[in-house]
Order: C-alpha cells, then structure tokens, then sequence
C-alpha cells in the first residue's frame, strides 16, 4: 500500500478528501438551516453535487488494487440520494428529510472509518 502526503498523493485522492471534509461541513449547515428556503435548496444541490462526486469517484481509490466494504456504502450512498432526489422531487418531503439525515450520519460514520491509519485518507490526514 502505497503512503501519501499532501506533496504525493494523487489528484483525485486530493478532490475527495476535499470534497468529503466540504460535505461534512456543507450538509451541517444545510441540515441547520431553515428548510424549504432558495438558499436551502441551493446548497443542498452543491451538497448532492459533491455527494455523488465522492461516492462514484471512490470506486477509484482502491487499497492493494482492489474494493473494499467502504465501497458497498458508496454504493448504498448513491441508492440513499437518488431517493432523496426522487422523494423531493414528487412531494415527499418526510421521506426526503430520512433519506438526507441518514446520508449525511452515513457520510459521518463513513469519514470516520477512511480516517484509520491504515487507509489512504488516514494516511493523508496523518502525513
């Protein structure tokens, strides 16, 4: 397994740990903030945009070249906000509201884990 610094870690590793700790902080707000307002909805589609990125995008950080479990939560990730999606999108704001807080306690837990020191993104934080 390859150790990475700031200095030598691969751009995409670079995007995804930068959009992992933007979305961490991003869906705090959002999920704080009033609902249902333009700028609720503005930053919850810079959250999903960003979401996606690291759940699709992490299929291509792989440990000894190949899928880890942290890759069945991407996948699941990406089930959890297409619903999200799909309920807001046809009125169903409860079932929208469970999707996110469960997507953004997932992304938690999920950053969580990446931070041991034995996976890449431990790795990059610890230098």
């Amino acid at each position: 397994m390859a150790i990475y610094s700031i200095e030598t870690a691969p751009l995409h590793i670079l995007f995804h740990a930068g959009a992992g700790l933007s979305t961490v902080v991003l869906g705090g707000i959002v999920l704080a903030r009033r609902k249902g307002t333009t700028i609720h909805r503005a930053l919850g589609w810079v959250w999903f945009v960003l979401m996606y990125s690291i759940a699709i995008g992490s299929f291509w950080i792989r440990s000894d070249g190949g899928l880890s479990w942290i890759h069945g939560l991407s996948a699941g990730m990406i089930v959890t906000l297409t619903h999200a999606l799909w309920a807001i999108k046809t009125g169903r704001v409860k079932g929208h509201r469970i999707a996110v807080t469960c997507a953004y306690i997932g992304l938690c837990v999920t950053a969580a884990f990446t931070l041991l020191p034995y996976r890449l993104m431990g790795q990059l934080v610890a230098g």
